[in-house]
């Protein structure tokens, strides 16, 4: 076997050799370890091999010609490993065991094939590569090798932007003196109790909701503000709605009505549909109206996709999160410690392992009166995580700086370049087998930055959904796919 050396800070050479190929041996416990001779039987020139450990995401200094490196690579599900110096280089690997000292006179004396070489390497690991990796520096001198490692999971399918569609129409909210200082006029819901302090646990400062048809009667006081929804023809309970045009299309319905008269004025402004749109932002193409149903938006459609996900059953693999406390994560014990080692298991093996985006309540982008409280589900489709080791004596726990790609909840959703963007950094334990060991004592959430500002609540990837809106029986799912050309 052979290959030629690059030069110096030339592209990566990764070869792929069956890894059954390169020869080993276990020394019979204490029987003296034959020597490889030269013809006439004399022994080869061999140094005395040793190793030293490069820490994924740091360096170490080796003696070139008597040391063999060897990084450990901690999971099963692939990733990026980047080896790198000011001299070219080596990567090997075997079956992930330790370096035996008969594989490291093999690699100093370089009998077997390398999987990659040059003065910068980047190996892809697929599935199942993992442990320990070997790497030999070219020359005599000491040399100074660094390591990287890196994971980026994409979902084959990246889900669409939705809009969430709250449930109340215009509306009066409080000026910034959390007062009540404005009346409800006839035909308005008073929400906060008028001339009183405003309820901002429930109500976000809202004082007054616009009627059953949706648009404020009421003048506001200067210290109140009027804020009308963003585009009225748009309103899902307005007229012409998406409910009314659902209503219109055969066979006539009355979902609108329904709606009004059973459920949604009770409810302060943000309580939307965004489970329903990231389900459906998960599950389905992005909709789009059939060319006779000119007077429903894309947006509208959505809506109706949104309204009838909300209220229906959504089964999950297993595993999933469920019900992680607040809490804004810290290097100290917390609260969200012993669930972190979940989240990244699931990424792993959902998103990383097959490429499925996952469902997740990332609550709110800020800290708010009832922030703790608010509940925001999108769709991550995509994470890029940087992996270092944090113990000098076990490889396998890892500190991971992982930021987190999510769909959004904006108006108009045609532009699907938007996304939210979270970074989450933890501590988490890895098993022999390559997995996250969920139940660690290591496992520690240390930051949250970026939109968020709390660990998330939920993290599922789904397996299937039923279509069924159980508080408006009049939206359907075959009725809503007859105006869907897209689903």
């Amino acid at each position: 076997m052979s290959y030629d050396d690059p030069t110096p800070g030339a592209t990566t050479t990764q070869i792929p050799t069956p890894t059954s190929s390169i020869p080993t041996f276990t020394p019979t416990p204490g029987v003296p370890t034959a020597t490889p001779t030269q013809e006439g039987g004399l022994p080869t020139s061999t140094p005395v091999s040793t190793s030293k450990k490069i820490p994924l995401g740091g360096d170490s200094s080796i003696k070139a010609d008597e040391v063999v490196g060897k990084i450990y690579v901690p999971t099963k599900w692939g990733g990026t490993l980047t080896v790198g110096s000011n001299v070219s280089l080596k990567l090997y690997y075997t079956d992930g065991s330790d370096l035996t000292s008969s594989l490291a006179e093999q690699i100093l004396n370089e009998e077997i094939m390398p999987v990659a070489y040059g003065s910068f390497i980047e190996y892809t690991l697929s599935e199942s590569v993992f442990k320990w990796f070997y790497v030999k520096a070219d020359g005599e001198a000491m040399v100074d090798i660094w390591c990287y490692f890196g994971q980026v999971a994409e979902a084959s399918k990246r889900p669409w932007n939705f809009y969430y569609w709250p449930t109340c129409g215009d509306h009066i909210h409080d000026g910034g003196n959390q007062w009540a200082d404005t009346e409800a006029a006839p035909g308005d819901l008073q929400l906060s109790a008028y001339n009183s302090a405003i309820d901002m646990e429930n109500h976000l400062g809202i004082v007054i909701l616009a009627g059953i048809d949706g648009t404020i009667q009421t003048t506001p006081t200067p210290d109140d503000i009027f804020e009308p929804m963003i585009n009225l023809t748009d309103l899902f309970y307005g007229m012409p709605g998406p409910l009314w045009v659902y209503d219109s299309y055969s066979p006539v319905t009355s979902a609108r009505q329904t709606e009004l008269a059973n459920n949604e004025y009770s409810l302060a402004v943000w309580d939307g549909y965004c489970l329903g749109g990231a389900v459906a932002s998960i599950m389905l193409n992005q909709p789009a109206p059939i060319p006779e149903m000119s007077e429903i938006t894309q947006d509208g459609l959505e809506g109706l996709w949104a309204k009838l996900g909300s209220n229906f059953t959504i089964n999950l693999r297993e595993p999933d999160v469920n019900s992680i406390p607040v809490c804004i994560p810290h290097s100290g014990s917390d609260i969200s410690d012993n669930r972190v080692g979940e989240v990244h298991f699931i990424l792993e093996k959902f998103l990383m392992g097959e490429f499925e985006a996952l469902l997740s309540n990332l609550r709110a982008e800020y800290s708010d009166p009832v922030g703790q409280e608010s509940v925001w589900n999108h769709a991550i489709w995509k994470y890029e995580a940087d992996y270092a080791e944090t113990e000098l004596n076990n490889e396998k726990i890892v500190e991971i700086t992982n930021v987190i790609h999510a769909n959004v909840d904006t108006y108009p959703s045609i532009n699907n370049s938007e996304e939210r963007v979270i970074q989450y950094v933890y501590i988490v334990e890895y098993d022999d087998n390559g997995e996250v060991d969920r139940n660690s004592q290591h496992n520690n959430w240390l930051e949250v930055s970026g939109q968020a500002y709390s660990a998330l609540e939920t993290l599922g990837c789904i397996q299937s959904v039923s279509w069924i809106d159980t508080q408006n029986p009049e939206v359907v799912e075959s009725k809503v796919r007859t105006i869907d050309a897209a689903n």
